[in-house]
């Protein structure tokens, strides 16, 4: 079925902009327009409707920096009312009964209620129709203890973080993990030779290698070395022997 037009990422997490106003009083808003730009720099992106009564936009825009949070399932009702109530009507923060402290890197406010908070630098705006891009560099992330894995990194089943489909305009859950990145293509791919003579390297997919090589038919989940005499992969002229490594 083909359907009109709509900005749409599908699902889109619930992120909360928040910034201090001109009166030193902090200000925040619930967003879906939310999304990664960059590894190098450390990038995020918000949108906020320029055509509205969007308070936080303008502290944003004002003070140069803001943060980004992002809140679990258990907090729908405190979100929801972030992006449903004007910063030019009422203390939002305090009618939900959250509070903010300073952040350590930029002059923003970091909501303390929330599992996952980014402090950013404003990098660059854009106008894009009706919204306001804002993209800005993190320069710290807060997180909850008890929400980090043994490696102390932010774990998501344990954040539990908001969804908002923008179509049925509701809000949903993550279900539980399924697998690692980068694992479950691996049957697609094929596996990856690397050749070594002196100092060039050369890398071969499994695909490339003749059925009878003994490579083919290796298995197992350490780095394999082997020294082949005879080696079937590269023009005879150029070596009379060779190391490879096997990278599963």
């Amino acid at each position: 079925m083909m359907l009109p037009p709509k900005a749409l990422v599908y699902p889109m997490p619930v992120g909360i902009a928040a910034a201090y106003g001109s009166d030193g009083r902090a200000d925040a808003c619930a967003l879906g327009f939310v999304g990664m730009c960059s590894h190098v720099p450390e990038t995020v992106m918000i949108g906020i409707n320029s055509t509205a009564k969007r308070k936080t936009r303008r502290s944003i825009l004002e003070r140069g920096c803001f943060t980004l949070g992002f809140p679990s399932r258990s907090q729908i009702a405190e979100a929801d009312y972030l992006g449903i109530e004007s910063g030019y009507d009422a203390d939002k923060l305090s009618v939900i009964g959250f509070t903010a402290v300073k952040g350590e890197k930029v002059d923003a406010p970091v909501i303390e209620q929330l599992k996952v908070t980014l402090e950013c630098m404003v990098i660059s705006t854009s106008d894009v129709g009706s919204h306001t891009q804002i993209f800005g560099e993190i320069l710290c992330i807060h997180a909850s203890d008890d929400i980090l894995d043994e490696k102390g990194r932010p774990d998501m089943s344990l954040a539990d973080p908001l969804m908002y489909d923008d179509y049925g305009f509701r809000y949903y859950s993550l279900g539980g993990a399924l697998e690692k990145i980068s694992r479950p293509g691996r049957k697609y791919k094929g596996r990856r030779f690397r050749t070594t003579i002196g100092n060039n390297t050369e890398d071969y997919s499994s695909r490339e290698v003749l059925p009878d090589c003994p490579c083919h038919h290796l298995d197992g989940s350490e780095s394999i070395r082997i020294r082949l005499f005879a080696v079937r992969l590269m023009p005879a002229d150029r070596l009379s022997s060779a190391v490879m490594h096997l990278r599963l």
